[in-house]
């Protein structure tokens, strides 16, 4: 509504006249600008309607543990079937823990809470995923990538130590994420104590 008035005026003060091809009345007139008002009235408040629907909507899946859409956050993977648009059968996409990647980001708490340091993080993360790569006889990821991996699988089936670039910034959304989930779940989880103890207190 308020954007409608703002320009609305810009454009009287600039000497432009608008015309409405569907418009109910003319513009021009009292009556044909308080119709335009009403029906910006009436297509905000449809807008703000639609909005308050999807966020109960989404606030209701993800106290259901499901998936509502994009990228799984740190820690979480994405199972169970998509919805099928032919026959019209719905999905049952739904988060659960990624105990794996969990494991990651375990470790990028654990070197960093010792060494104090992101760039040593992020060294023992990329060494784990040389190990893990010559464990499959590759040299480098592209290798890996090339190898058809994800043309034959979705991305989240993917191992985590290959999802992503082992840099210092990765290692510090880790722990950030990891301590996110700490917050939200508890620790009971996480087999090292100490380390409970350290991301506990950091939540």
């Amino acid at each position: 509504m308020l954007d409608f008035v703002n320009t609305f005026r810009l454009l009287e003060t600039r000497g432009i006249i608008l015309h409405i091809l569907d418009a109910p009345g003319d513009p021009a007139t009292a009556n044909g600008r308080a119709m335009l008002q009403m029906l910006c009235v009436f297509a905000e408040w449809e807008s703000r309607v639609k909005s308050e629907r999807v966020k109960a909507a989404m606030v209701i899946l993800r106290q259901q543990g499901r998936h509502t859409g994009g990228k799984p956050p740190w820690g979480y993977k994405v199972v169970g079937p998509r919805r099928n648009r032919e026959s019209g059968t719905p999905g049952n996409r739904r988060l659960i823990p990624d105990w794996e990647e969990r494991a990651l980001m375990l470790e990028v708490a654990r070197v960093y809470f010792v060494k104090h340091s992101w760039e040593a993080a992020a060294a023992r993360l990329r060494g784990m995923q040389r190990e893990a790569l010559r464990e499959r006889g590759l040299r480098d990821l592209s290798a890996f990538h090339t190898g058809g991996w994800q043309k034959s699988q979705n991305v989240s089936n993917c191992p985590p130590i290959f999802r992503r670039q082992w840099s210092w910034e990765t290692c510090k959304r880790a722990l950030e994420c990891l301590v996110r989930i700490v917050g939200v779940e508890g620790g009971r989880w996480i087999g090292d104590p100490e380390l409970r103890k350290r991301l506990e207190e950091a939540k």
